[in-house]
Parts: structure tokens; C-alpha cells; sequence
């Protein structure tokens, strides 16, 4: 809807009419703030007068519309970045104004924003400024023209390092998704130039491409065309699956994803650790019934299940472990049995979980009635090694009785074991 709009006569009649309603009940006033009020709506009367007769060479106001800045060309584009930067600090002027302008973005043709994009590098701006203005223009210009948008963005590579390259880059990846869903196999020529041309070879000390892992990871995550992931090198293909993105798959893709990381190289641990973000995400209530339906969804193989079970096992026990009055009774024995099926490092898992929540701050007596009906049960050197040694770290909020650990160390079975665990407690 567009703005209501008055003559610039109506305007005067208004505000002149405002000026009489103020006369009114001034009466009572003082004759000296009555004056400061006709000064004040001369003022007011002036600038309206003013704005009226702004020429579009002026820059003028946002009322005059993003084309009079456009034609005012770098002085048009400082005016256009105080609004941006005044908007964002919460300048209600300018926020108010700003939002006038939020319609008419993307009714500026490609020319015309390539035009202030130009203007806008040129304009005496600071670095931020010129920063929120060039973002903007490029928002609006990929909205119309994504390819364009991206030949803009490589003419500001002329004279910067391969570094500023790569963060320029970086601040880009969600208008590269525009494109993709726009005209896919242009976006993707596109990448494979900038490939071939260098400008994703910045690597880190670990030997990876942290930008061309996000690239690839937005490819399949708009797509679902896992080819590129298979297809980078081996470091990048694990950090590329554990992107951010992935974790709102929708589960009819879920297998998809798991079969693209097991073609990817990955070991099955590997493999578990690109899955465990969606097993995560899938048992955010800590059931166990939904770690089994995601394992039967994605197909989890044999040599994948221990680790994901693992996992599986400490969000229930986390579940658990925030809930006061959760860790006596059956539930805990149940996470035991659950895993102890899947894994054969399930006592040690389990230890090392309930002693890291000790250390968090887990009630104390919960937990050690939980360990010694544990070991009622079925009795583990491994459960309670692993329990003392993760209890025991320091910086935890929670502290163990130095000679009630020594005690509990002291009931392990295996000599070896038990003088490791000793050790890890401090003992003298």
C-alpha cells in the first residue's frame, strides 16, 4: 500500500490548522512558551516548505525514493548509508525512513544497481558503512540477477590478497543459495571457475577449505546432489556433512545423507559423526524408541551402531541428568541394557557419562545409588572405572570425597584397573 501523500498547500493547511489548535490551548500559557511554539511550527512549516522543493540532484529525502539517490551518485550514497547506519542503531527517523525504502529495493533495475554499487565503492564512507549499503545493493541485485551479482563481487577482488578474497567470499554464501535455487547448473559453472581460479584454495593448518566446505554443503543441502562432497578432498568431506545446515533435514532425506557420507571415503566412526547431529536433533525428548527409528531410517551398519548407540545413550542420560528425582529407578539400568545390546564398550560409556554429570553438578546421592544398583545388577570394572576418572577431572562444579572414591576404587576386581583408576584419583 502506498503512503498517503497531501499537496503541499494541504500540507500548510494541516500544519496550520495544528498551529491554531495550539494557539487554543496555549491561552492559559505563558506568553513566552506560547512564542517558543509559534517558533517551533515555523520551523516545522519551513521544512516542509524545504522538502518540497529538494531537487533528486540534492539526494533528498528517502521520500523522494531510492532512484534520487541512485541519480545523485556517490554524495546520494553517503546520504543512503547515514539511513542504513542510523536505522540499525535505532534512529527512529531513519528507521522510519528505511522503511520506506525496504519497497523499492527491488524495483531498481540490474544497470541501476550495478550503478550504485559503483558509486557506493567510490562514496567517502567508513568500511562498515560501505560494508551495509554494498550488502544491501547486492541483496537487491541478486534477487533480479544473480549472475550479475556475482560478476560485481569478483570486479572487488582487483587488488585484494587471496585472504581478503576468502573473507569476501564467505560473507556471500546466502546469495550463492538464491542463485543455486534459481539457475543451478549457472551457479555451479560459476563455483567450478572460482575453483579452477584459486580463490577457495585458502586451507587451514588442518588442510582444509572451511568456505568451500560451506559452498558444497549448501549445494546438497538445497539440492540433495551429494557428487560434490564425494569429490572433495578427504579432509573436507566430514566438516562439509557437519554443517549447521544439515541438521533440519527432513527424514525422507536422512537416508540420502547417510549413504552420501558412506560413498564419501569416511570410515564408519567418520560416518557416525556426520549422523550424529541428526540423531541429536531427533532425540531432543531423550527416547531411546526415536534413536531406534532413526536408526532403521538411515540404515545405521553394523560397524556405524556402536559409536551412534554410544551417542544415542549420553542424550538419554543427559535427558535424564536435567530432571531432579530421574537417575534412581529403572531408567538408568534401561540405557544400560539398551546399549550394552549395541556395543561392547557400554559399561564404559555409561561410567564415564554418569561421572561427567557428577562433575557437572548431578545430585551426588542419586548418583551413587544409581552405581551401586548398577553393580548389584551386574557388576563392571569398567563401569566404575571410567565413572571415578570422569568424576574425578578437574574445574568440575562438583567435587568427589576423596576417601569414598578411594573406597568405590578399591572394589574393582582387576589389579590393572584398579591401579589406573587409583592414580586418576590422586591416590597416595
Amino acid at each position: 500500500m502506498k503512503p498517503r501523500t497531501y499537496s503541499w498547500p494541504d500540507g500548510l493547511l494541516l500544519l496550520a490548522a495544528a498551529g491554531g489548535l495550539a494557539f487554543f490551548f496555549a491561552g492559559q500559557r505563558g506568553a513566552g512558551q506560547l512564542e517558543a511554539e509559534n517558533a517551533r511550527l515555523g520551523q516545522r512549516i519551513a521544512a516542509w516548505e524545504n522538502r518540497g522543493a529538494a531537487t533528486v540532484a540534492d539526494g533528498g529525502p528517502a521520500g523522494r525514493g531510492l532512484k534520487g539517490f541512485a541519480i545523485a551518485g556517490p554524495s546520494g550514497m553517503a546520504k543512503l548509508a547515514a539511513i542504513l547506519r542510523g536505522a540499525e542503531l535505532g534512529n527512529l527517523a531513519a528507521a522510519r525512513e528505511a522503511l520506506v525504502l525496504d519497497s523499492q529495493w527491488r524495483t531498481l533495475d540490474p544497470a541501476t544497481l550495478e550503478r550504485m554499487i559503483a558509486d557506493a565503492r567510490a562514496a567517502d564512507l567508513s568500511e562498515q558503512d560501505r560494508e551495509r549499503l554494498i550488502g544491501k545493493l547486492l541483496e537487491a541485485l541478486a534477487d533480479r540477477d544473480p549472475a550479475r551479482a556475482f560478476a560485481v563481487i569478483g570486479e572487488g577482488f582487483a587488488g585484494k590478497t587471496s585472504r581478503e578474497i576468502q573473507g569476501e567470499l564467505a560473507k556471500h554464501g546466502g546469495l550463492f543459495e538464491k542463485w543455486i535455487k534459481r539457475d543451478g547448473l549457472q551457479a555451479l559453472a560459476w563455483l567450478d571457475q572460482q575453483i579452477a581460479a584459486g580463490n577457495f584454495d585458502s586451507r587451514s593448518l588442518a588442510g582444509t577449505s572451511t568456505l568451500r566446505q560451506d559452498y558444497e554443503s549448501r549445494i546438497f543441502a538445497l539440492t540433495g546432489d551429494g557428487s560434490r562432497i564425494t569429490a572433495l578432498d578427504p579432509a573436507d568431506r566430514l566438516p562439509a556433512l557437519q554443517s549447521w545446515r544439515f541438521g533440519d533435514l527432513p527424514p525422507e532425506r536422512q537416508a540420502a545423507f547417510a549413504e552420501v557420507a558412506r560413498s564419501s571415503g569416511l570410515t564408519p566412526a567418520e560416518v557416525a559423526q556426520a549422523l550424529n547431529p541428526l540423531l541429536k536433533r531427533q532425540m531432543q525428548a531423550g527416547d531411546l524408541a526415536d534413536a531406534d527409528a532413526f536408526f532403521d531410517r538411515v540404515g545405521v551398519t553394523p560397524e556405524e551402531l556402536p559409536r551412534l548407540s554410544e551417542d544415542a545413550a549420553g542424550q538419554a542420560l543427559f535427558a535424564l541428568g536435567k530432571k531432579a528425582d530421574e537417575l534412581t529407578g529403572e531408567e538408568v539400568p534401561a540405557i544400560r541394557t539398551w546399549l550394552g545390546e549395541k556395543s561392547a564398550e557400554g559399561d564404559s560409556y555409561i561410567g564415564s557419562m554418569i561421572g561427567r554429570g557428577f562433575a557437572n553438578g548431578w545430585d551426588a546421592g542419586q548418583i551413587f545409588s544409581t552405581l551401586n544398583q548398577l553393580q548389584e545388577e551386574q557388576p563392571s570394572d569398567d563401569l566404575v572405572s571410567t565413572f571415578l576418572i570422569a568424576a574425578s577431572q578437574q574445574g568440575g562444579k562438583q567435587k568427589l570425597d576423596h576417601a569414598a572414591a578411594v573406597e568405590l576404587a578399591n572394589r574393582i576386581a582387576d589389579p590393572g584397573k584398579r591401579a589406573v583408576t587409583l592414580s586418576a584419583i590422586g591416590d597416595r
